[in-house]
């Protein structure tokens, strides 16, 4: 999903004269002219990947979670009515997440039911909360492991598949 992110920018014309004397010292004069952004138009992809972690952000020593594979939760499995409680952060230091929007739940298996637990529009259902920490540039997904995740699963031990979009934000300064 491609998201516009609003940055600030500043662009000058720049003319340079160069003064400089025979002793090899020299002064610079620089004119520039002003950035007209009615004038200017600019497009930019940029990829930034996004780093999940079990715990709140600002937990020290979290466990990262992979799409590939991941023993975070191997001696300490989500049971019903317990919370999962995730860090989602960009790996890139000059970025930070604002918000999470189309956050699903997904029990494994085929024909499972998605469960959103985030809307588009970034409102959490009631037993979903998003904290953002601008500290940790990252947000806090925390919401209740239902049991429709575990009959989906027909009761036995197995994961949940958790997908969702992180809104970004440059860092300024």
């Amino acid at each position: 999903a491609t998201e516009a992110v609003s940055v600030n920018a500043a662009m000058l014309d720049v003319g340079i004269t160069y003064n400089y004397a025979a002793d090899g010292s020299f002064s610079v004069s620089v004119d520039t002219a002003a950035f007209d952004p009615e004038q200017t138009t600019a497009a930019a992809t940029r990829t930034v990947d996004i780093q999940v972690f079990k715990g709140a952000c600002g937990t020290s020593g979290a466990c990262e979670i992979t799409a590939e594979s991941s023993d975070c939760y191997a001696s300490d499995a989500l049971a019903i009515g317990s919370a999962m409680e995730l860090c989602i952060v960009p790996a890139d230091t000059d970025v930070k997440v604002t918000g999470l929007q189309s956050v699903t739940v997904t029990p494994a298996g085929s024909g499972t039911e998605v469960t959103t637990v985030v809307e588009v529009d970034g409102t959490a259902n009631f037993v979903t909360t998003v904290a953002v920490d601008d500290a940790a540039r990252g947000a806090t997904l925390t919401t209740l492991m239902i049991p429709l995740y575990y009959d989906e699963q027909a009761g036995a031990a197995g994961s949940v598949a958790v997908a969702g979009t992180a809104l970004l934000e440059y860092i300024s300064g």
